[in-house]
């Protein structure tokens, strides 16, 4: 599926790696996921030259982020 020299990008964000508030199960489904992506990277598509990038693009207001 991946060309060699190709790469995996998905979009994390800080609730991955600490409890934010309001967050919800959002922090757990990105926790797995940037745990998923940094095994991958390491253990399968690494030995594939091919890499695996989880970004964290930082905090944005939202209607999601602001409580009530």
């Amino acid at each position: 599926m991946l060309r060699e020299g190709g790469s995996l990008l998905t979009m994390t964000c800080l609730g991955a790696v600490r409890a934010v508030s309001h967050y919800g199960v959002m922090g757990l489904a990105k926790a797995t996921l940037t745990a998923r992506v940094r095994y991958l990277a390491a253990a399968s598509l690494g030995p594939r030259n091919l890499r695996g990038n989880a970004v964290s693009a930082g905090h944005h207001i939202t209607a999601m982020a602001v409580p009530g």
